[in-house]
Parts: C-alpha cells; structure tokens; sequence
C-alpha cells in the first residue's frame, strides 16, 4: 500500500505491518523529488508513480531508485495533483498548467523506457488549465474525467490522435537597429533585400550595421502554441538555443567582420510530443 502525505511517500507492508518512510535528499538526485506529495499510483506495470508539489517521480521497486520528470522534461509543469492511468497504459497527469500524457515505450534495443510527454491546455478546449486535487477518475468506458473550478473536461484517449505535420519554417522580419527591412527598403542609402526575407538566401550588411534580428515561424496552424523552436547562427556561437511560439526571433549584437549561417528548426510537438530517454 502507497501513500501519499505532505511529509514525503509512504509504503504500509500489510504482512508484516511495517511502514517505509521516502524523502527528499538534497544530496541524492535519485531520491524523491519534494515532500509535499499529492498523489500516487501503481501502473500496470508495476511502477510506482507519485505527484509532488516539483515533479513527476517513478519510483523502480527492483532498484530502489527514483526517476524524476519536471517542467523542463515537458511536463506542463512540476507541480502535479493527481495522476491516472488510461486503458492503453499511458498516464495522464493534473498540473497546475494544464493536463500532461505520458506515453511509456519500450526500446527495442536497449530494453529501457523511453518516455514521451504531450501537454494539452485551453487552446485544446481544457476549461482552464489549474485543475483541482483529487478531481479525476477514469470511467468504466474509458473516458477520462478532470475536474476544475469551472466543472469538468471529459476526454477519451483513443479520440486524441493529432497528424505529424512536417515544419515549414519561414523568415518574417529582418531588422537592423530595430528597424524592419523590407524589399523596398533602403538603409544608409542602399537596398539590402531583392525580395521578401522569406526568400532572399543572402544578406549582406557593413559592419557597423551590427545590430541584426531575424524573426521567423513555423507555418503550422495546429495548436501554433505548442511550437517550440531551436536555433543557432553558425560562425556566432556552437550551442543550439531553444525558444517559445512567443520569442521566435535571433538578435545578434556586435559579430566581427565575416560570414554567418542561420538555422533554425521547430518541434514537431502537435504529434509526437517531447520525448526522454533515462539517465
């Protein structure tokens, strides 16, 4: 028997009537991950799952470990009430941003799990996406029921495929100093595009014209919100950088004299959510 307090996790041996105490330890990143502890559930394959006040922890019985997803994994966010498992054996869990699913795949050639997260919020037709505790059950037909301040949302899993639409990333907007350059645009007396940004494979600036942004989207309709975005600028730095629906621009300050790549590339989030491999 699992139990969830606000003191950490508890097990109850009915055997041999002996309690288990889990706990956070700052010092153990494979411990519980906070305390305050909302729910938690066993699945159908044995794992334990518990819901904190910080994220998502699974605990393995055959290791002693746990595994903890927060908000930077995808989760809609680490604080997480209530957890269900649905009849294809994915979890579906209540966040204070929204309804996250957690689909649990087996590698076929390393053995281990492999974890992908969608998130769903008012943009899909949620009521609000702060749900309440304790406040979702599945039904008999499989229905998944999720309670919140407004009433309640009733969803079934097997109605919830989304298509894999591939990107079409497209320039919006170039901008020197702020100030938009257009095909008929002049700057310091010259044109600096033929054509729409969204076209033009070539730009070229002096150098003291040396504040650059590019803004650019991914023309993909379906839930625009859930796009996420990474980018680098080859020749500027190595890192990939990765940004939101509502930031989808590079400003570069101060390059030195010489030539730069673009690239950016967007999450295919409206069907295959963000997926994580263990470790």
């Amino acid at each position: 028997m699992w139990i969830a307090t606000v003191d950490g996790l508890r097990s109850f041996n009915i055997k041999t009537h002996e309690f288990r105490y889990f706990n956070h330890d700052e010092s153990d990143r494979n411990s519980l991950s906070d305390n305050f502890t909302y729910d938690v559930i066993e699945d159908s394959r044995g794992l334990i799952w518990c819901a904190t006040n910080n994220g998502l922890n699974m605990y393995d019985k055959k290791t002693g470990l746990f595994t903890v997803f927060k908000q930077e994994d995808c989760l809609a966010s680490s604080l997480i009430v209530t957890i269900i498992e649905d009849n294809n054996h994915t979890l579906w869990m209540d966040t204070s941003e929204g309804i996250t699913n957690l689909i649990i795949a087996r590698d076929g050639t390393t053995g281990e799990n492999i974890y992908t997260f969608k998130n769903y919020d008012e943009s899909d037709g949620l009521q609000v996406v702060d749900f309440q505790e304790n406040a979702a059950l599945k039904a008999s037909t499989g229905e998944l029921y999720f309670g919140g301040p407004n009433g309640f949302n009733i969803l079934h899993p097997d109605n919830l495929a989304l298509p894999d639409i591939p990107s079409h990333i497209f320039f919006t907007d170039f901008r020197v100093f702020n100030k938009s350059i257009g095909c008929n645009t002049l700057l310091n007396g010259r044109r600096l595009l033929d054509r729409s940004i969204a076209y033009d494979p070539v730009i070229k600036v002096r150098y003291n014209e040396n504040v650059i942004t590019i803004e650019f989207a991914d023309l993909n309709f379906l839930r625009p919100n859930h796009i996420r975005y990474k980018y680098t600028l080859d020749g500027f730095n190595t890192e990939w950088f990765e940004t939101t629906s509502q930031e989808r621009k590079l400003t570069c300050t101060n390059p030195d004299p010489g030539e730069y790549t673009f690239r950016v590339r967007s999450t295919a989030v409206t069907g295959n959510g963000k997926t994580r491999k263990p470790g």
